[in-house]
């Protein structure tokens, strides 16, 4: 049966057909569920499980069969962005996307259309695991975004109307998490040779819907849903006459007033059986997976709002360390014990240190990255020390979002400063960066009231890395003195050519990134470093202009652009 047979015989009472809708659908509701909520296997059964119940009551008023897809997913995002917001972390679209000009997400120069494309990954299970992980390792905005556009087939405007959000700012968050995405696995293609056959967001879509088909659905979920679900069904029937509710796009309209007694009643009766098995599978999730234990080991479960950590990005810093925080629990390995099994072995914190209102870490060879501030703002001073160590590098985020800043000078000795480690503090309007600074992460400046006023056609800081470029011409010739090339041609529709001068050592990733018009590089022999990314969804490039034996003829080949070489 196809879908509008299955709801027609499901809502006549038909438990085969509710078993069919269930069964059809179930994997890819519960692989989004698993996705948006980060991985929590506890949390997507419960976010399943609530989808469903909604769905199976509202089935009989459902006007377009063919939107039941689109309804199902959406349905479920909300709950899972719900399960994130009571865990403090919030999906917010308008925040992210920084690494994208202005004019960025407008709706005609959209670089993705619905349906994807085939991948030649489909198949290679390490392949995709590895895709799946880069796209997991999006923040919370921007995996919302890529899974329902890329994954469900969701458009953007229907995604922001389903979420509340602007669809400019959801256009955004998606060409963003596409570029950290082809990022990472530029990253990754060292260790897993077959990605260096991904050829662009466009194949997402085939490469999730692998991993979903692959994946099970826990059997005390699906054990009791489509039970669950008939009474849900039988409770609504008596209410679909002259509902004024339609799912024609996936979405809900208001029901109009003067609502009869008998169907205000059913909705009641609706209500209280939703509460009631919310409350049995809110229970179930938080103390089943406790009861259940194996050799008396005891297992420690985060399930609530009140346990559940908030995730952070990662911290960027100059040797790849990585800071450990407050809320970012080291949970200690399960022990052998005579105890009951409901007891829980408590987090262990271990907070970063903290001198003169800076929190560090130390890397490798001693030497201090900066990851966060509590001070009280205004021109603030980094220390060139913190705990004895020289302070050679600013994290990622490091003071991002402080609107109490108002100027930073950053010691002699920094060599490093993370990705978006000053985004977001909007008062700066003073900034003193060192030449020992050689190269940057992405945008890390980005909406602060100094970068809005420089208006040099090219801003550089440090040893000449270049930050910001205030040019729309087809042509762009890089100045020379330029040493490192940071994301500032990200998305820059307008750019046909780019020519770098001999004095850049490094590219950073992203660099060139979205200029879905870029026809041509020039790459001199000078480049050593070429990050990730680097010519990411650049889908008319033609030519890559480098001297024979250099490292970026090398990376080229390596890559699979060596028919571009010029």
């Amino acid at each position: 049966m196809n879908i509008q047979e299955l709801i027609e015989n499901a809502v006549s009472g038909n438990t085969a057909a509710a078993a069919g809708i269930y069964d059809a659908y179930k994997n890819n509701v519960y692989y989004l569920c698993l996705r948006l909520v980060g991985g929590n296997e506890d949390a997507a059964a419960g976010m399943l499980q609530s989808a469903f119940m909604h769905i199976y009551g509202k089935l009989g008023l459902l006007k377009d069969p063919a939107s039941f897809p689109a309804w199902s997913y959406m349905t479920a995002a909300k709950r899972c962005r719900s399960y994130l917001s009571g865990s403090g972390r919030t999906v917010d679209f308008s925040r992210l996307a920084a690494t994208l000009p202005d004019d960025a997400g407008d709706k005609k120069s959209f670089p993705y259309s619905l349906g994807g494309s085939r991948s030649e990954l489909v198949g290679d299970a390490d392949a995709c695991r590895a895709v799946e992980e880069a796209v997991c390792a999006l923040p919370e905005a921007e995996r919302f975004a890529v899974m329902l556009f890329f994954f469900c087939g969701l458009d953007p405007d229907q995604i922001a109307r389903n979420l509340q959000a602007d669809p400019r700012s959801v256009r955004r968050a998606i060409i963003s998490g596409a570029g950290l995405v082809g990022a990472e696995i530029k990253k990754r293609t060292k260790d897993t040779p077959a990605l260096s056959k991904f050829r662009g967001a466009a194949e997402l879509g085939a490469i999730l819907s692998e991993r979903a088909a692959a994946i099970r659905v826990p059997e005390r979920v699906s054990d009791t849903i489509v039970a669950a679900g008939m009474t849900m069904i039988a409770g609504a029937a008596e209410q679909t006459e002259n509902h004024d509710f339609t799912y024609a796009s996936g979405e809900e309209e208001e029901e109009e007033e003067g609502s009869t007694g008998r169907r205000l009643a059913g909705a009641v009766l609706i209500a209280l059986l939703v509460v009631v098995l919310g409350a049995v599978v809110a229970l179930a999730i938080k103390f089943v997976p406790q009861l259940i234990s194996d050799g008396g080991e005891t297992t420690a479960v985060t399930t609530t709002a009140a346990t559940d950590t908030e995730e952070t990005e990662p911290t960027d810093t100059a040797d790849g360390s990585k800071e450990t925080t407050a809320n970012e629990p080291e949970t200690t390995a399960p022990a052998e014990t005579d105890a009951p099994a409901a007891e829980t072995t408590a987090p262990q914190n271990t907070p970063a240190p903290v001198e003169a209102d800076y929190t560090y870490v130390l890397d490798a060879s001693g030497n201090a990255t900066v990851t966060g501030y509590t001070g009280k703002g205004g021109a603030i001073t980094i220390p060139s020390t913190l705990g004895g160590a020289k302070v050679t590098a600013i994290g990622a985020s490091a003071f991002r979002g402080n609107q109490t800043i108002t100027a930073v000078t950053v010691p002699n000795g920094v060599s490093y400063i993370g990705t978006y480690a000053f985004l977001e503090c909007s008062n700066i309007e003073s900034v003193s960066i060192p030449a020992s600074v050689k190269s940057v992460g992405l945008t890390i400046l980005g909406k602060t009231k100094w970068l809005a006023a420089q208006t040099d056609t090219f801003v550089t800081v440090g040893d000449g890395v270049l930050i910001k470029i205030n040019s729309k011409d087809s042509t762009i010739t890089v100045p020379s003195g330029v040493k490192y090339v940071s994301n500032v041609f990200y998305y820059i529709a307008t750019v046909n050519t780019v020519k770098l001068p001999d004095t850049v050592w490094g590219v950073g990733d992203l660099a060139f990134a979205v200029c879905v018009n870029l026809n041509s590089i020039e790459l001199p022999a000078s480049v050593t470093t070429l990050g990730g990314g680097m010519i990411y969804q650049c889908d008319k490039l033609s030519s890559i202009v480098t001297p024979a034996g250099s490292t970026a003829a090398k990376w080229a080949e390596s890559a699979g652009f060596g028919a571009l070489l010029k």
